[in-house]
């Protein structure tokens, strides 16, 4: 493929540019020679006017990467300078010679550390997305070879930590419910998981209100930063960052289907019974065998002290978050308890992802029923 390949393909898919910036290789063995940033002047995204700014060429080298083959693209608020658009393109071009030259690829889904980018200064990490999250790119338009468009976002140094913290499979939805304005150079840094949880409630508050008002009568006030501490203090445990956001919107105290979540008190009252009957045997006797299903996701035991429980239905059944996970499991990951079969994987490694599921799940498998309460039906 070249050049001309790579530019009609653009114009396929997303129009003809604004303007291109032509700029050669800074060194004899940079590869590729050329890359041509592309600019779309004022696009309306997610109704905010911004500058989108591409590569054209990094497509003629091959990266080791899932997409070995990509062009960048990453957005801007509109109204500075030509020169400082000039600027910031050429900044890109230079980005991607450092990043090639150093044996670096731009890997869908993950953070680039210590570059930084003209007028992005205060940010000195790279994250690289999928067109349309995990494991959905957008292919540029009849090259013979497959070329995927990446999104290329400057982020903060402890936003690159976060970032990898979190499960790879929903870094991109984490960040686009934190985060709104990341085409702003100016913006302040965010913590994702507790924006994110917040974001998640808000729909959430928000569906509720329109279709089942009576639901939202019930909600608690949020957790106070002393009630997170006391939880804390004494199971001995730091709970996770989104389970702490998600309490100090609200404190439990609330039916959803056939579970109540349970406040800080309550999610204590429960983990500290557990531990009673585990401590007295009961949990001893030969039908306390765990399922097979759960063998290398969650440990070999009818009852762990590092399951927090957080929800609980009317026959004693829980949901938990599990802190302490067997080796193909991962910490934080939320499990259920079942009175007669034990623990069991929920197939969530995080509560992040398990609230993000119940929030998806409103007017699909989450109905409203004639009391105007909320049911489940799967």
């Amino acid at each position: 493929m070249d050049l001309q390949q790579l530019h009609q393909g653009y114009q396929q898919w997303w129009d003809k540019p604004d303007y291109v910036l032509s700029i050669v290789a800074p060194n004899q063995g940079d590869i590729p020679k050329q890359l041509d940033i592309v600019y779309y002047f004022g696009e309306d995204i997610a109704k905010e006017l911004v500058t989108s700014i591409a590569t054209v060429g990094m497509a003629t080298y091959q990266m080791n990467s899932p997409s070995s083959r990509a062009e960048l693209m990453l957005d801007i608020d509109i109204g500075i300078s030509r020169s400082n658009y000039e600027k910031l393109g050429q900044g890109l071009a230079n980005l991607v010679w450092n990043c090639l030259s150093r044996g670096l690829s731009f890997v869908p889904n993950e953070a680039l550390r210590d570059i930084s980018l003209p007028l992005f200064e205060k940010m000195n990490s790279l994250f690289v997305m999928d067109w349309w999250g995990y494991q959905e790119p957008q292919w540029l338009p009849n090259i013979e070879t497959d070329v995927t468009v990446l999104r290329v976002v400057p982020i903060y140094e402890s936003e690159a930590e976060q970032i990898e913290q979190i499960e790879v499979t929903i870094r991109t939805t984490v960040f686009e419910q934190a985060i709104k304005n990341s085409s702003n150079p100016d913006r302040e840094p965010v913590r994702l998981l507790t924006e994110a949880t917040r974001k998640i409630w808000q729909a959430l508050e928000s569906w509720l209100q329109e279709n089942a008002p009576k639901v939202c009568k019930n909600f608690a006030p949020g957790a106070s930063a002393d009630d997170i501490k006391t939880l804390e203090e004494r199971i001995g445990m730091s709970l996770p960052e989104e389970f702490t956001a998600y309490l100090m919107v609200h404190n439990g105290q609330m039916w959803f289907g056939s579970y109540e979540y349970l406040n800080t008190e309550r999610i204590y009252e429960a983990w500290s019974l557990m531990n009673q009957l585990k401590n007295e045997q009961v949990f001893s006797k030969p039908q306390h065998q765990i399922d097979p299903v759960s063998a290398g996701i969650i440990k070999n035991t009818w009852w762990d002290w590092h399951w927090i429980p957080f929800g609980e239905d009317g026959c004693g059944n829980m949901i938990c978050i599990d802190l302490d996970p067997d080796v193909n499991g991962r910490v934080g990951q939320v499990i259920y308890w079942e009175k007669y079969q034990g623990p069991l994987p929920a197939g969530y490694q995080s509560f992040f992802a398990w609230f993000r599921s119940l929030k998806e799940g409103l007017g699909r498998y989450y109905l409203v029923d004639k009391d105007g309460q909320i049911s489940e039906e799967r």
